[in-house]
């Protein structure tokens, strides 16, 4: 069989395919195409996550029900203890490494570091925690004119928009607009007080010192540049501008839960109110009034009758006269007293099961879940620990994820921000708090063996100033040894003994 011969490509038919190709790949991708020819690409500015969910008042609302329930509900005060153990006692606190006068500075400046009142530096950053997880983020500026070098903070309902009108009114005087395809004037949008350029990008907010309103005048609100200012929040979404209150899930959940426990309350009130239940004895007849009625004469005919059903009728009055204002002048200015009719059927109402185990079953179950909500577990969620050591040591080290990760925001967005506007160009390094030891010995005899075996060093553990403590703990232990003072259990600390430790045996002859 002839073997068929494949044709000769020229060189004009290369040419033609290497057009061909050339012309595909372009269709394809206009980044090979000339810079001025270049087809410009189309941004989209849908309505965001934001602006669907909180639109008019709705976040205002969402602020009301944070509020209520952290006024009202345990979660409140498990978010107060998180808060606390995030930012510690002396947390976010940088150290300067390169400028010792930057460090004097700034601990000068951290005792008046807020610009309401002169609040301190830690004040600031558990208020600026509080309200991002209540309302979900809020507004921080520090300037050396506008704040006079303090720090000033504008909580979530406090970033609002101004009318529509004023708004377009104040675009056209700033020049708030870019040229659409057609060449005429785009104008900015302002979602929720963050004004946004066409192409979707955060140019500044606008803020009010008025509080809980959707929208103010434009002479009411002051229009910050994103440049100089931070908004603090946690991200959760790429199309959201503005945060989502952490409280929300935790309201819904917990809404019956307060009507649960006020019945419960409730139920608790009135056993206790009723201090006594009177029973009116029995009559004859079909009641007192029915005899008296029956029997045609008045009080006065009846005491003074000879009749004996007569005279038993008088009697019984007398009697059920007197033992009604006696009992009644007796328990005069108690609690509640309940009066029955003879022969009602009562059920007591002092139940010694309030409240009921169940419900502290549910409350239980409840802060676990709320707890997880903000990423802590029960033992921090309930305010106490009912599992064992090492079960509430693990749920501490999970927690602390939560709270590490909350300082890392404040890192971030609150100490890195102020550090560049007051001390622009040093180097520092922030401090935050470690999670604690339930058993500090442990921790301890574990930090040592790490030594030991090389796991770690003096500068992780001691900071960035290891070399300086080292020095004085040096020095503290030549002094020690100069002035008699080995004994002290802080010198057979630092010499590698334990001040408890028993003394070695003396041997004897025959053992050396």
């Amino acid at each position: 069989m002839a073997r068929r011969s494949t044709p000769k490509i020229t060189k004009s038919g290369m040419e033609a395919l290497a057009g061909i190709l050339r012309a595909t790949v372009r269709a394809r991708f206009d980044t090979l195409t000339d810079t001025e020819g270049r087809r410009q690409p189309l941004i989209r500015c849908e309505d965001t996550q934001t602006e669907q969910d909180f639109t008019a008042d709705k976040r205002l609302r969402a602020y009301a029900q944070s509020d209520h329930l952290y006024d009202n509900d345990d979660v409140g005060s498990t978010l107060d203890t998180c808060i606390r153990l995030a930012v510690g006692m002396d947390g976010g606190h940088p150290q300067f490494l390169d400028s010792p006068e930057s460090q004097a500075q700034f601990d000068q400046w951290k005792k008046t570091a807020g610009f309401a009142e002169g609040e301190h530096w830690q004040d600031m950053l558990e208020l600026i925690l509080r309200l991002v997880k209540l309302h979900g983020d809020c507004l921080i500026l520090c300037h050396p004119q506008l704040t006079a070098g303090k720090l000033r903070v504008w909580d979530a309902d406090q970033i609002t928009s101004p009318h529509q009108a004023d708004f377009e009114q104040w675009c056209r005087q700033v020049g708030g607009f870019d040229t659409g395809a057609d060449g005429q004037p785009v104008l900015w949008r302002c979602v929720e007080g963050v004004v946004l350029d066409t192409d979707g990008r955060v140019q500044g907010y606008f803020v009010t010192s008025r509080r809980n309103r959707p929208g103010v005048p434009l002479s009411e609100a002051t229009f910050l540049p994103a440049s100089i200012c931070r908004r603090v929040a946690h991200h959760r979404k790429h199309t959201q501008y503005r945060g989502e209150p952490l409280f929300l899930p935790n309201a819904s959940l917990t809404e019956d839960t307060r009507d649960l426990i006020k019945s419960e309350v409730q139920a608790a009130k009135n056993a206790a109110e009723i201090a006594v239940a009177v029973i009116d004895p029995p009559t004859m007849g079909g009641g007192m009034a029915e005899a008296i009625a029956e029997s045609g004469m008045t009080a006065e005919q009846l005491t003074a009758g000879t009749d004996t059903a007569a005279q038993e009728v008088a009697a019984l009055l007398d009697r059920l006269s007197s033992v009604d204002k006696e009992t009644f002048k007796a328990f005069a200015g108690r609690s509640a007293v309940a009066r029955f009719a003879n022969g009602t059927t009562l059920q007591p109402l002092t139940n010694q099961g309030r409240p009921s185990g169940e419900i502290q079953t549910w409350l239980n179950n409840l802060a676990d879940t709320n707890g997880k909500r903000m990423g802590v577990m029960s033992c921090l969620s309930r305010g106490r620990a009912d599992a064992s050591y090492s079960a509430g040591q693990i749920e501490l080290a999970i927690s602390w994820s939560a709270f590490e990760r909350d300082q890392k925001m404040l890192e971030r967005m609150v100490v890195d921000y102020v550090c560049s506007v007051l001390w622009p160009g040093r180097s520092y390094v922030v401090t935050w708090p470690k999670a604690f030891e339930i058993d500090p010995q442990k921790a301890e005899d574990t930090k040592d063996a790490a030594l030991r075996g090389g796991r770690t060093t003096y500068r992780e553990m001691l900071g960035p100033h290891w070399r300086e403590k080292l020095l004085e703990l040096a020095e503290e232990k030549k002094f020690l040894e100069e002035n008699n003072l080995q004994n002290l259990s802080f010198f057979q600390g630092i010499s590698g003994g334990r001040a408890d430790a028993p003394a070695p045996k003396e041997q004897n002859e025959d053992n050396r």
